[in-house]
C-alpha cells in the first residue's frame, strides 16, 4: 500500500470536504494564471481533475477535485 485513501474512481460529490490522498500519475497539467492551476492525475481506475491554488504568501493548496471516468 502506498498510503492512498482512495482511488481516483472512488470520489464521489459525498467525499466533497474530506481530507485525501491520491497516488498517480500527472496526465496533465494547465497553469492558468499565477495563482491558479489544474492538474489531471490519473490512475488504474479513472481521473481526477485538481484545482490547485496558491495563496498571496506562496503557500500551494488543493481544495477541489472534480472525477471522470
Amino acid at each position: 500500500m502506498q498510503g492512498r485513501t482512495h482511488n481516483c474512481g472512488q470520489l464521489r460529490l459525498e467525499n466533497a470536504g474530506e481530507k485525501v490522498t491520491l497516488v498517480g500519475w500527472f496526465e496533465n497539467i494547465r497553469k492558468v494564471s499565477k495563482n491558479l492551476g489544474f492538474v489531471i492525475l490519473r490512475d488504474f481506475y479513472g481521473t481526477t481533475q485538481i484545482v490547485v491554488e496558491t495563496r498571496p504568501d506562496g503557500a500551494v493548496f488543493c481544495n477541489q477535485y472534480r472525477v471522470y471516468h
